[in-house]
């Protein structure tokens, strides 16, 4: 039922409506329970961290032991009376993702677009023709002030990878 669900791209509904109404001929899991098992099959698992209830901070590294937000203006309590987390963040580490990407033979080869890219100066033609990109091709990996010992993107592997964060949309989603 995941790969009709997949190939027929069901909705959350509709795949909730199919399992109730065929609950006597079919034994469907429910779709967390599904995720959970396709999560666990893949390799990926969700991590799960404390934040502020306002958002200000996440609970980790020098903040893992804070029992209250350190943020001037905030100061809530990390924990409620029963000593349970006010408010949780999680989320799927991406380098899992790319593990399993990179297993299957098509999405390996796609993602294998950007080393096998020639560009042809004066064209423009994919972000791979930027000048950014060709910038990065000839600059060192620094990071916190040491030389990693290599080029950026000298590794056939290396993903490059874009983030969006205000809400803006570049492909045309229903």
């Amino acid at each position: 039922m995941f790969n009709a669900k997949l190939l027929a791209n069901l909705s959350r509904r509709v795949y909730n409506l199919v399992r109730e109404y065929f609950q006597e001929e079919l034994e469907l899991e429910s779709l967390y329970k599904l995720h959970k098992r396709m999560a666990e099959l893949a390799g990926i698992h969700e991590e799960v961290y404390d934040c502020c209830v306002n958002t200000c901070v996440a609970y980790t590294r020098e903040l893992q032991n804070a029992t209250h937000c350190p943020n001037k203006s905030c100061k809530e309590p990390r924990y409620d009376s029963q000593g349970r987390s006010r408010c949780t963040f999680s989320h799927l580490p991406i380098e899992p993702r790319f593990v399993v990407m990179y297993k299957n033979p098509d999405e390996a080869a796609r993602l294998s677009t950007r080393a096998n890219w020639v560009h042809t100066p004066g064209e423009y033609s994919d972000v791979w023709d930027g000048q950014n990109y060709i910038h990065r091709l000839s600059e060192r990996v620094v990071i916190d002030g040491i030389d990693a010992g290599h080029l950026f993107f000298s590794d056939n592997r290396d993903i490059a990878v874009g983030i969006m964060t205000d809400g803006f949309s570049v492909f045309k989603r229903q």
